[in-house]
């Protein structure tokens, strides 16, 4: 962690309360607007654990310790006037809880460095703690007031139960893509591969690597998405490979951080490695596809889909994504009109252990220019507005459908 001083607060427990932390404030007769709201936040590869018995609660009070995945939701907050001592007060430090700086993650993508508190070692117990119903109660209604919806990890902590699974998703780009040079790298962590997909953003030639600038303005980015199984030998070997020296520190060449993806299952957390300083000759691009550098044709947008129950979900998929990339421009404006699109669900599909990629969907007719059923397809069109299934087929009814390229699996 990093020993610089911050001006924000990253608050996990009960000062996320508002009524928590304007009782304290009150009854000290502290000034108001010492902690300005900032939004909600992550710190990332720790989880919660209660196993300090705090006097002032009669039970078990929050703390966080180091766990590779794992991670912790919480408030920002920028600090004013006197909120520091008003804080170390409060978490009676530096005796029972001692300042630390962290860095946390924002939901638009920014990195920020920020004081927290954590149990001193010496308060810290062997075993858990269990918190009172009001300590907890105290806690969930800071959840409630600052939109925090995931409590999972502070209702496995509290009960000291199992925790939830830390994110094992991890979306790649460049060299560590199937087929280029340090591939072999996911394969001795048995890495499986589970979709293909668009990221926000834009895709930098390096060299003999590329860099991602994420959450801003470009023409996206292809990434694979791989499941690892052990995420701390997994974690620590990539942190090395890319030159990401840990939270807080300013010296990495790439820096892990989060993004959000949509798929059948509905949005899922994986981490992604984003370049930290761009150099002055980085080279754009234009496509956003790595393997595909150096041809003009724009992106292909692969899918990976189940058979069967999954159709509607996937559909839905579709559209979603078809709708992001119109709003982002990528899109041409061939739009046509009042025609029916069905797609034929034959021979369709792919397989995770074996890594065999297949068109996830084909279209057998488009209006009434009929596709041969084995033809590889290179354009596929898909309605934004409605949507229904009919009988065994999907059928799509084209109100202001848009062409885009897709990509092609032999």
């Amino acid at each position: 962690m990093s020993s610089k001083t911050s001006q924000y607060y990253f608050s996990y427990g009960s000062n996320i309360s508002k009524a928590e932390w304007g009782s304290f404030r009150r009854g000290r007769d502290l000034p108001k607007g010492l902690l300005r709201a900032i939004g909600r936040a992550i710190l990332p590869d720790h989880a919660l654990a209660f196993h300090y018995r705090s006097g002032r609660r009669a039970g078990g009070a929050a703390d966080i310790v180091e766990s590779p995945g794992h991670l912790v939701h919480g408030f920002l907050f920028e600090m004013a006037g006197s909120a520091r001592e008003a804080l170390d007060r409060k978490e009676g430090a530096p005796h029972c809880y001692e300042p630390i700086n962290v860095e946390v993650l924002l939901e638009d993508g920014r990195h920020v460095q920020a004081l927290s508190y954590r149990v001193t070692a010496a308060r810290r117990e062997h075993h858990h703690v269990p918190p009172t119903a009001e300590y907890l109660d105290a806690i969930r209604s800071g959840y409630a007031d600052r939109g925090i919806v995931d409590d999972r990890m502070l209702q496995a902590a509290a009960a000291d139960t199992t925790l939830p699974e830390p994110v094992r998703l991890l979306a790649v780009y460049g060299t560590l893509r199937d087929g280029e040079t340090r591939h072999n790298v996911l394969s001795r962590l048995g890495a499986r591969q589970v979709s293909i997909c668009r990221l926000a953003g834009r895709l930098l030639d390096l060299g003999p690597y590329p860099g991602a600038e994420l959450h801003v303005r470009g023409n996206g980015v292809t990434a694979e998405v791989y499941e690892l199984d052990d995420i701390d030998q997994a974690l620590a070997m990539l942190d090395s490979i890319e030159g990401f020296r840990g939270w807080g520190r300013d010296d990495s060449l790439f820096r892990r951080t989060l993004v959000e993806l949509s798929g059948t299952g509905g949005p899922s957390s994986a981490w992604v490695y984003e370049i930290c300083d761009v150099p002055d000759d980085a080279k754009l691009i234009s496509n956003g596809d790595w393997c595909a550098r150096h041809s003009d044709a724009p992106a292909p947008l692969h899918f990976f889909v189940p058979l069967g129950p999954g159709r509607d979900n996937l559909i839905a998929g579709l559209t979603e994504a078809l709708v992001a990339r119109v709003v982002r421009g990528e899109l041409g404006e061939d739009v046509p009109r009042d025609d029916t699109f069905e797609w034929d669900e034959d021979d369709c599909g792919h397989n995770i252990t074996t890594g065999t990629q297949y068109q996830p969907w084909k279209p057998v007719s488009i209006g009434n220019a009929p596709e041969p059923g084995a033809a590889l397809v290179q354009r596929a069109l898909i309605a934004l507005p409605a949507i229904q299934v009919v009988g065994p087929a999907l059928a799509v009814e084209a109100r202001e459908a848009v062409a885009w390229q897709v990509g092609v699996f032999a």
